[in-house]
């Protein structure tokens, strides 16, 4: 820049206009130079990277139109006297996988290390996003997913706007809080489990409570909590306890009324109901449903040492619940548990434990090192005292590759992982559940493959669930139908805007789709049944204000994109699930898309 403004000022003090178009003459290779450095050598290298993208666009999207021999011969009806240039065009194309993870390779250094996107930059990353060969679709999902981490705020930002709202609910002396000013964050459509359980450990002792209250009031936000109440354990740990309603579509509300006329003779409350009405009508009247009522508790921990320690004083507030024979009685469990002498009918609980990042290296062997290291009665203790469900939350930090692409070695947290315990498997891992939070499971509508046995697929997006789903048939009989069924959530991250945008909504769907493909290619290479008619669902949470007729436009341009490749891998439908309001003050419409 300071040669620029010498030779732009020594340029001024030639009057003759001849005098002038010789000393450019004569700079003007420094000139050029001068112009490519501009903006640095750092400029330099970003200019550099940008026309590298420039020639990936113009050669793969000379491929994108058809089949290959279609597009040769585009090709060489648009180069009919150069024949040369076609033919560098198709060894070019022919490299594209090591093309791919240069390319990948590019939008990293570029974007890593400043998430801010210049206009220029932008253009070309949307650009990159339109190639729907299955051949560009790597770097088709990372252009996409640097366009979406540029609209997210920071961790750091939504960590202290979380903070700020639990601080604002505490008085001036930090001994209580206002539970109404915290209703924000249980209300609020944004994700946020990335970012709570961190102030489960938080140095004030009524933040730590009212993180524990929020989480429990955010995931059974389904539910209806009749009680919440929480206390502290001898070494000043908190433990939150909750009561819940079954909402009338539950699933289990059915197991329960296809149980009663079992129970019938142990439960004399539904005696005088049964006789005068007669159990199949029981059975088919829904105004004779059981009450259906849970209970739970949560509580955090730093370590699996300090659970061990407390584990005998976190039972004991079981034991103070209601117990056999009181209306809480779960119908649906009834030979579950069972004494010496005559069969015992346990309310259900369920009990979370959110452990720290400190606790494990490796979240999945959170069962082993579990079973191991706590007491080695631990499954009878929770048989005796009615736990249903044991649910380990583990949160960790990881490398930001999201937000920096990798570039920094700075560390964010990713959204927890979940291991499920059930009494009905004997307190071993129940699969389907992994990495899932389990009074919001529901999000998943894994009940609609109640028809097939299914087995959960290692994924490396923990954000997506992949099941291979055998159908049920009778005993003996082979079974030749096999699915493969992608779930995924998508959750609104950002607390500043108050709602999630259509231009948010569309290349997040559209990135989990392409994320969802690749997961199912990747399955179909490591499995040995023949799977057809396989299924993507995804749900997006966030209500969002936009115009219907967005939707028909926007699932035409995806069929024409990814059609073709949902074909190829037996995708029968893929299935969108979303809420709009047409105006701010609008109803929400739930609307389902299908390709």
């Amino acid at each position: 820049r300071q040669i620029a403004n010498t030779l732009d000022s020594h340029a001024a003090t030639l009057q003759r206009k001849a005098d002038r178009e010789v000393f450019f003459m004569n700079v003007q290779g420094i000139l050029v130079l001068v112009q490519r450095y501009r903006s640095g050598t750092r400029g330099h290298m970003k200019t550099v990277l940008l026309d590298l993208l420039r020639e990936y666009l113009k050669v793969e999207t000379q491929f994108q139109q058809g089949h290959y021999d279609k597009c040769v011969i585009a090709l060489r009806e648009t180069h009919k006297g150069d024949m040369t240039s076609v033919l560098k065009l198709i060894f070019s194309h022919a490299q594209v996988a090591k093309k791919n993870i240069l390319v990948t390779m590019l939008i990293d250094q570029l974007c890593g290390r400043d998430p801010t996107l210049t206009e220029e930059l932008t253009n070309i990353l949307n650009e990159l996003t339109q190639l729907n060969k299955t051949t560009n679709a790597r770097v088709a999902l990372r252009a996409r997913q640097v366009l979406i981490a540029c609209h997210l705020p920071s961790y750091e930002l939504r960590h202290n706007q979380v903070e700020s709202i639990f601080l604002s609910a505490i008085d001036m002396y930090g001994h209580q809080f206002c539970p109404e000013n915290l209703k924000k964050l249980i209300m609020s459509e944004t994700s946020i489990f990335d970012v709570l359980p961190n102030f489960f450990y938080h140095s004030n002792q009524v933040v730590r409570m009212a993180a524990i209250r929020v989480y429990v009031r955010r995931a059974y936000i389904a539910y209806e909590l009749n009680s919440l109440q929480h206390h502290q354990l001898k070494d000043s740990s908190c433990i939150v306890e909750f009561q819940f309603m079954l909402p009338s579509s539950h699933p289990n509300r059915s197991s329960a009324l296809n149980k009663m006329s079992a129970i019938a003779a142990n439960q004399s409350h539904y005696t005088d109901v049964i006789r005068t009405v007669g159990s199949q009508e029981v059975i088919t009247d829904a105004s004779y449903t059981p009450p259906c009522q849970r209970m739970g508790a949560m509580l955090a921990f730093d370590n699996l040492d300090q659970l061990a320690q407390n584990f005998d004083e976190v039972l004991q507030c079981f034991s103070n619940w209601p117990s056999e024979g009181s209306s809480l009685t779960d119908a649906g469990c009834s030979t579950l548990y069972h004494d010496d002498s005559k069969s015992r009918i346990s309310n259900v609980h369920s009990f979370s434990i959110s452990l720290g990042e400190r606790c494990l290296t490796e979240p999945i062997s959170v069962a082993a090192i579990y079973w191991t290291s706590l007491h080695p009665h631990a499954r009878s203790m929770l048989r005796d005292h009615g736990i249903r469900r044991l649910t380990f939350l583990v949160s960790q930090k990881r490398l930001s590759e999201n937000v920096n692409l990798g570039i920094f070695k700075s560390f964010q947290r990713e959204f927890p992982k979940f291991f499920t315990f059930r009494a009905r498997d004997k307190f071993e891992e129940d699969r389907i559940y992994r990495h899932l939070e389990p009074a919001l499971a529901f999000q998943l509508e894994l009940n609609r493959m109640r028809n097939f046995d299914l087995r959960a697929m290692h994924c490396a997006n923990h954000r997506m669930q992949l099941y291979l789903g055998s159908a049920r048939v009778e005993e003996g009989a082979e079974v030749t139908d096999h699915r493969f069924f992608v779930r995924a959530i998508m959750r609104h991250s950002d607390l500043v805007t108050k709602e999630a945008s259509f231009e948010y909504l569309q290349n997040e769907g559209e990135r989990l789709l392409l994320e969802a493909m690749d997961e199912l290619e990747v399955a179909f290479d490591n499995t040995a049944v023949r799977t057809d008619a396989n299924h993507i669902f995804l749900n997006f949470v966030p209500t969002v204000i936009m115009d219907p007729c967005k939707i028909e436009e926007s699932v035409r341009s995806m069929v024409m994109r990814y059609g073709s490749r949902l074909w190829k891998l037996r995708v029968l439908q893929a299935e969108l699930k979303i809420n709009i309001r047409q105006t701010p003050t609008g109803h929400a419409i739930p609307i389902r898309l299908f390709l």
